[in-house]
């Protein structure tokens, strides 16, 4: 049995940092759901855990096609100060009061990479993470840049294009 990871979804989505937030969702005033992304912004170990725990797979029978949002260069340039406080790490861009915070960004994308790393060993050959490299910090709650997006997604399919095919098209159990 294979198992996919699709998430098309978040393929042509904004990391989290950047989507449109709503508030949290009350369940019968017992507890209070947020976005999944925040908790896993990268499903991957979730996906396994799950296999393991409520599907009774073995882990040997889990296979998972993780699709990420991509990955950005933030740029840590020490300039003239080596010493970082607030206004590096949740710099505020006047006048349009924007803020780019660089730590979340960080915290989020070494997250979703430690969980790569995870499952790249638990499950050897049979993960396979695409995600695409996007250059520069990326604004993607702006709408101006929804063609670029959709540009570097493609991009990041075709130059993976081959090992894509060959990891969905190959045989159970092969290596």
């Amino acid at each position: 049995m294979m198992i996919y990871l699709l998430s098309f979804g978040m393929l042509f989505s904004p990391p989290v940092r950047h989507r449109f937030f709503f508030p949290p969702n009350n369940i019968n005033n017992q507890y209070l759901s947020i976005d999944g992304g925040l908790w896993a912004n990268n499903p991957s170990l979730v996906c396994v855990t799950e296999a393991l725990h409520h599907f009774k797979k073995d882990i040997k029978e889990i296979e998972i096609f993780s699709i990420g949002t991509g990955m950005q260069h933030i740029d840590f340039t020490i300039g003239k100060e080596k010493y970082w406080g607030a206004k590096h790490w949740l710099p505020i861009h006047f006048p349009s009061m924007k803020m780019t915070p660089k730590l979340l960004d960080l915290a989020l994308q070494l997250s979703s990479e430690s969980v790569t790393y995870h499952c790249q060993h638990l499950l050897g050959n049979h993960y396979f993470r695409l995600n695409g490299d996007l250059g520069e910090e990326m604004p993607f709650d702006e709408i101006k840049f929804i063609d670029e997006l959709i540009e570097l997604g493609k991009q990041a399919f075709l130059n993976k294009k081959k090992d894509v095919m060959s990891f969905l098209n190959k045989k159970p159990d092969s290596p």
